[in-house]
């Protein structure tokens, strides 16, 4: 049964988390303090109590080191992908982007070897929203190119960055800012929003 009370609090501590982002650029901020500690408790206690073979391969990622969740109704899955929802209008407010739905969630496990050379996001996405969880050390965040210079976000428990392209060409060139060594796994929340609807 899904905790209603959760997803509020969720909801509003996220909006909150957005509203008091950091401007980088007009489509990239960063956030902190994104998720309530009990929703990162039930977060934590079900990445861990999920097998490995529970864990997918992520569509368009080249690198097998990269797995997403499977999907869990009546889960925190499902009242994570409610908040998702819920900020369709928070997000699209603070880029004055009409027209956005939500598209979905992904819980990602990063593990030893990951890495992923500068890309631009599919052209679907118009806003992501990756927030950083847990198992790994600053080095290991996202690098963008910002006006012509490399912009390190590091990876820091419970916060992240949220992306935004207003066209085509808007998108920014990312990557890992690091491969990820032996023995490490990190894991992130991966919420996407598109003009073109749920894929």
């Amino acid at each position: 049964m899904l905790d209603n009370e959760l997803i509020r609090l969720t909801s509003t501590t996220l909006t909150k988390s957005i509203e008091e982002s950091d401007r980088l650029t007009d489509n990239l901020r960063l956030i902190k303090d994104a998720l309530p500690k009990e929703l990162l408790v039930k977060l934590y206690n079900l990445i861990n109590q999920t097998p490995i073979d529970n864990w997918t391969k992520v569509d368009g990622q080249k690198n097998p080191a990269r797995t997403a969740l499977r999907w869990r109704s009546d889960s925190v899955l499902e009242e994570l992908h409610q908040v998702g929802d819920q900020l369709t209008p928070i997000v699209s407010n603070l880029f004055k982007s009409s027209d956005q739905t939500f598209q979905g969630l992904q819980i990602w496990r990063d593990c030893e070897g990951y890495s992923i050379e500068p890309h631009v996001d599919n052209p679907i996405i118009d806003i992501s929203l990756q927030i950083y969880l847990f198992g790994c050390s600053e080095e290991y965040g996202t690098s963008f190119i910002v006006g012509g210079k490399t912009v390190a976000i590091p990876f820091v428990e419970n916060s992240g960055y949220l992306t935004h392209k207003k066209k085509l060409n808007d998108r920014l060139y990312h990557w890992t800012s690091k491969t990820l060594d032996a023995g490490l796994t990190r894991y992130s929340l991966y919420l996407t929003w598109s003009q073109m609807g749920q894929q």
